[in-house]
């Protein structure tokens, strides 16, 4: 099982919810709150503050769905475009760039999330190649929960996610 090779993932989630831009923002931006409300977000904790655009902030994430084990990984953000983009780096059992983008239209937030990173926990690499799936299967339940619970907690309608 050491000698696995990392798994590469590429996600692409798209969340359409019928809320203003700015409350969307609000909520996505605060990583720090997502245990609050994101079923599978167990610990979001600031480990290092930013700049005062947040550039540098670096926030240390643990999720759990319903497999057996967490991942736990630390997010740099690299880059913050107010109410239009969000990128971070990560580094720990995953590791890469996710990125948030946004945009409004006729009350409605479009809401995009690029989550691209290899695996560096052992028990993933050892069996992506026969349950692959299962994992990306359990990133978009995550993802949904996400989606949900967004719209839920902001009163509004999802339409997509």
């Amino acid at each position: 099982m050491a000698n696995a090779k990392p798994a590469h993932f590429l996600f692409i989630t798209k969340w359409q919810i019928r809320a203003p831009l700015e409350r969307v923002w609000e909520m996505i931006d605060k990583t720090e709150d997502w245990p609050d409300w994101w079923k599978g977000f167990e610990q979001a904790e600031i480990i290092e503050r930013g700049d005062l655009s947040d550039i540098g902030k670096i926030i240390h994430y643990k999720v759990k769905s319903f497999l057996p084990f967490a991942l736990s990984f630390d997010l740099k953000m690299t880059a913050k475009e107010k109410y239009k983009r969000i990128t971070g780096s990560a580094t720990g059992d995953l590791e890469g760039i996710g990125e948030w983008t946004f945009e409004e239209r006729n009350d409605i937030t479009y809401i995009q999330y690029k989550w691209d990173v290899i695996s560096t926990k052992k028990i993933v690499n050892f069996l992506s190649p026969v349950l692959r799936w299962f994992f990306e299967y359990n990133h978009s339940l995550v993802m949904h929960w996400g989606a949900k619970r967004l719209a839920k907690r902001l009163h509004a309608p999802l339409l997509k996610g």
